[in-house]
């Protein structure tokens, strides 16, 4: 038996006077619908109806009812039983599940000449209220995917499609000679010959596909893949410290990029030719540092500090998964590189007073310590400065002179001023103080003090202090 639907509603019926016609104003409705309420869900044997109070001019009424489903309008048939009896078949079959509505809407003519108004709008089911479309569940490749020129496609539905569907409802492009094979719920794709190399694909299945039950496919797919022959993914393979020696092209001293020192540069070798605008664009270094990026060859990357690494800083390298070969083929997923470079501190070792042999490893701004009288005031002491890290330069040397201060506290008697400043190795640097006081009545405070963190005491190797040394000294009689 042929299955017919209907979509329902309700009719107002308004009489004026309307290019020269009498307009019906009968709140009642102008017919009788099937289905007769929202929402109703129609059997297998039940048609979509209509049945006129006044019997109507055909064409008029066949011009105001639709059937429709979200945005898409069915084509029907209007199959007239009486002048005044009316059902609409919908051409394709309805399917089970989809919400329809039926809709009469708009002006239409009875026999007698009276012009009549409908505004009908019935929502409806067939069959059921439960909906389950045609998908496509997966695709591999994925989305923008890569596979080699010979490699199949292979498409999993949530059901089988319908064969003959297939052969009409799906395309490639650009256009290529390739079989199907369906079995259950899983389409093989596989080129007669051979995928076009280094090409992109487009594979569409429109939305007549459908399933053995004509239930169309919901959404349409439309998906990209691309051909390379070579579908090994590209990999960094190494990243370590290298010499920052431009004219030996920066090599490798090291795989370990913990083993960095102050001014090396960072060396990553990748295991095929790069695209290099791809990389460098996927390249980042956090925290940000200043540097430059150089290429020993497609396939090396090299990475110079603008100054140097800071000491007790943690970086991360990072090359992002879209860096790519010229082939297309991308990192399979992001590489990164965490490293501390091998950066010592610089510690001042010991300070000392060759005036009474006084030997200090540790420093208290708060817990003073005698300084011995040295002849009458004011008077000098040699104090000796042992750092652990080497202060080699001339520039070095004069940067931890000026960071060292020694200034009175307390009091206004004067600050002991640095008279005469030598280095005996580049580890021990001696300094002669004028301007030290001792008197019966009362003490003297001075503060030593030695500037550190990145601002202060450092060497060309990029060690410093961490912290700012502060010890507080007393004179007395």
């Amino acid at each position: 038996m042929k299955i017919r639907r209907l979509y329902s509603g309700f009719l107002v019926i308004s009489a004026v006077f309307l290019s020269c016609s009498l307009i019906d104003l009968d709140p009642d409705e102008v017919c009788t619908l099937n289905p007769s309420k929202d929402y109703q869900v129609l059997a297998a044997d039940e048609d979509i109806t209509l049945e006129f109070r006044d019997k109507p001019n055909r064409y008029t009424v066949e011009q105001i009812i639709t059937i429709s489903s979200a945005d898409r309008k069915q084509d029907c048939h209007f199959l007239w039983q009486d002048d005044d009896r009316l059902t609409v078949d919908p051409v394709k079959e309805l399917i089970p599940g989809i919400r329809y509505e039926i809709s009469v809407d708009g002006y239409f003519e009875s026999r007698n000449g009276r012009s009549l108004e409908a505004d009908i709008h019935r929502p409806f089911y067939y069959l059921s209220e439960d909906y389950s479309p045609l998908q496509l569940l997966s695709m591999a490749p994925g989305e923008g995917g890569t596979i080699s020129d010979g490699e199949s496609l292979v498409l999993e539905f949530n059901r089988a499609p319908d064969e003959a569907a297939l052969i009409k409802d799906l395309s490639l492009s650009p256009d290529t000679a390739y079989t199907c094979s369906l079995e259950d719920m899983t389409l093989t794709i596989t080129p007669e010959e051979k995928w076009t190399n280094l090409t992109d694909y487009t594979l569409k299945l429109s939305s007549e596909l459908h399933d053995a039950e004509a239930v169309p496919l919901d959404p349409e797919v439309e998906r990209t893949f691309r051909v390379c022959a070579d579908t090994d993914l590209p990999a960094v393979t190494a990243c370590g410290a290298a010499d920052n020696d431009r004219s030996a092209r920066f090599p490798y001293k090291s795989f370990e990029a913990d083993l960095l020192r102050y001014t090396d540069a960072v060396r990553i070798s990748f295991s095929e030719d790069m695209d290099r605008g791809s990389v460098e664009n996927a390249f980042s270094l956090t925290p940000n540092l200043s540097g430059d990026l150089y290429w020993d060859s497609d396939r090396c990357l090299i990475f110079v500090p603008e100054t140097g690494w800071v000491m007790n800083t943690e970086y991360t390298l990072r090359i992002a998964e879209d860096a790519e070969n010229p082939a297309g083929l991308s990192l399979e997923e992001d590489y990164e590189s965490v490293f501390l470079p091998d950066i010592e501190p610089l510690d001042l070792a010991s300070l000392e007073c060759l005036d009474n042999s006084l030997v200090l490893n540790s420093y208290s701004s708060s817990a003073p310590v005698d300084l011995p009288e040295n002849g009458p005031s004011p008077y000098e002491l040699t104090f000796r400065f042992t750092f652990s890290r080497p202060i080699v330069t001339d520039r070095e040397k004069q940067d931890v002179q000026n960071s060292i201060s020694l200034y009175e506290t307390f009091s206004s008697d004067g600050s002991p001023r640095q008279s005469q400043c030598t280095w005996g190795s580049s580890y021990a640097l001696t300094i002669i103080y004028t301007g030290f006081n001792s008197t019966a009545d009362r003490e003297h405070y001075y503060l030593l003090e030695i500037k550190g963190s990145e601002e202060g005491i450092r060497n060309d190797e990029g060690s410093f202090m961490p912290e700012t040394v502060k010890q507080l000294f007393r004179t007395k009689s």
